[in-house]
């Protein structure tokens, strides 16, 4: 975990400071005795999540989950024993709905908790995701969270409250507002209004004035370092995730999950390198590619990374169609390993 912890420093320092700037001086309005209050209350609370107490309660306020109920459990049974069997799933982790988002996605928050949207829950009900797809979305955010890089979520979430809701209400006004040209103007040159604060505040010349010109400078700073920050986080979890699966045998599962819902040259990057293993032994490249996108059975799912019995690499050779099947719209692949080509040429050889 501790090369990350630069990359998760920098994803979540710039809103941590934006929240600190935003309530530092709304604290300094209030009455002496219910600031100090309200100071050591949120350290307390920071604290205790920080070490890992009341990640139930977060799970609630903060992120408006709720648990799982016993007939989502039920349908989610068949994945969770697939994770169980891989050495996943509960009681290593809790399960968590978000029962208002429509996408087919899961989330990693703290040391246990796992969240997955009503329209996971959804598509499970309709039959629309098999099993080991449902296995592999959960597992993905269970690496996340296994792997410790999820752990101070919640922590962070509380401490930057005040920038998030800050936000929320600048994305309502956009929204209602985008229209104008003017907005997308100032937007697009917010660094000019920028320098005109830090110049403002240092020309008045007070200790008050100068330090409200830099904060303020140094939050529309941010707000073009930061996006780039969380995207870096965000491909970090992503990859430990990646991983994650193509150790547990899931990996190609994923893979075809995402092509159902995108067609993008990312996403058939990503599900290429989903369903390519490293080099082996022998130097030859180990891949279920052509499984994924043709549509293998559950047999080709587990070949990633696998070496067949006989002891040789996997090789991967398309089959030619016949006239007769030349209408299908199936195109299997068949697998043959290094012990059955040279077994071949030998025969061959002999004739």
């Amino acid at each position: 975990m501790a090369r990350y912890s630069m990359k998760k420093a920098l994803a979540v320092a710039p809103n941590v400071l934006i929240a600190m700037l935003l309530t530092f001086p709304v604290a300094a309005l209030l009455p002496p005795l219910i600031g100090l209050v309200l100071f050591i209350g949120g350290l307390i609370t920071v604290t205790l999540l920080i070490s890992g107490f009341g990640e139930a309660t977060a799970m609630r306020l903060l992120y408006f989950a709720r648990p799982a109920t016993h007939a989502e459990e039920a349908a989610l049974t068949p994945a969770l024993q697939l994770l169980g069997q891989r050495g996943m799933g509960p009681p290593l982790i809790d399960i968590w709905v978000l029962e208002r988002e429509t996408a087919v996605t899961t989330g990693g928050v703290g040391r246990r908790s796992v969240l997955v949207t009503g329209g996971l829950l959804a598509a499970v009900r309709a039959g629309r995701l098999p099993d080991d797809q449902v296995a592999a979305l959960i597992g993905h955010a269970e690496a996340t969270v296994r792997s410790g890089l999820t752990r101070n979520d919640p922590a962070v979430e509380f401490w930057t409250l005040p920038w998030s809701l800050v936000r929320v209400v600048a994305r309502v006004c956009a929204a209602r507002f985008q229209w104008l040209p003017a907005v997308m103007l100032v937007w697009h040159a917010r660094i000019v209004i920028g320098v005109i604060t830090v110049v403002q505040g240092i020309q008045e010349g007070t200790p008050g004035t100068t330090a409200a010109g830099i904060a303020g400078g140094v939050v529309i700073a941010l707000t073009y370092v930061f996006p780039y920050w969380e995207r870096v986080w965000e491909r970090t979890l992503r990859d430990v995730g990646d991983e994650n699966l193509h150790q547990v045998g899931l990996a190609p599962a994923y893979a075809r999950l995402l092509l159902s819902q995108s067609s993008s040259p990312t996403i058939h990057e990503r599900a290429h390198a989903l369903t390519s293993s490293p080099r082996d032994d022998t130097g030859q490249w180990v891949t279920a590619w052509h499984r994924v996108r043709y549509g293998g059975g559950p047999e080709d799912q587990s070949l990633i990374g696998r070496k067949a019995s006989a002891g040789g690499s996997v090789l991967t050779t398309p089959v030619r169609r016949s006239p007769q099947s030349a209408g299908s719209s199936s195109l299997q692949p068949k697998t043959r390993t290094s012990h059955d080509l040279s077994k071949m040429s030998s025969t061959m050889q002999s004739r």
